[in-house]
């Protein structure tokens, strides 16, 4: 037994009243984080694309609002899949007039509806 513990027990003081202290400390510094930085309205997400099950979520994130950017490379191998996936995003982007262009070689950037991509002209 420490010094401190026979202190705590001298003035009542026992480990749940610490637990509580180190909570409540706890929530003030999430307080602090969240006024710091404060909720965004909208976010840019990154994604990796193992199978076409996570283009539900994909589309998900673009209701609401959000810019994805898509890791491709783990299916980059599999031809017919990584076609079939680019020709479903295409036609999403188109159908919900967002954008979506290649970032390089293994990633792609979507938008939401009514933001587009400017997208250089190679020379």
């Amino acid at each position: 037994m420490g010094i401190l513990d026979g202190l705590n027990k001298l003035f009542g003081a026992e480990k749940e009243e610490t637990a509580n202290i180190e909570q409540y400390l706890n929530e003030i510094e999430q307080e602090e984080q969240l006024k710091a930085n404060p909720p965004a309205d909208f976010y840019v997400k990154s994604i990796q694309v193992d199978d076409e099950q996570i283009l539900q979520t994909v589309y998900s994130e673009l209701e609401q609002k959000n810019i994805v950017i898509l890791k491709l490379a783990p299916i980059m191998r599999q031809q017919p899949r990584f076609k079939r996936v680019l020709d479903a995003l295409k036609e999403y982007s188109r159908k919900i007039n967002g954008d979506i262009a290649a970032i390089d070689e293994a990633r792609l950037i979507l938008t939401p509806s009514k933001v587009k991509i400017v997208k250089s002209v190679k020379k």
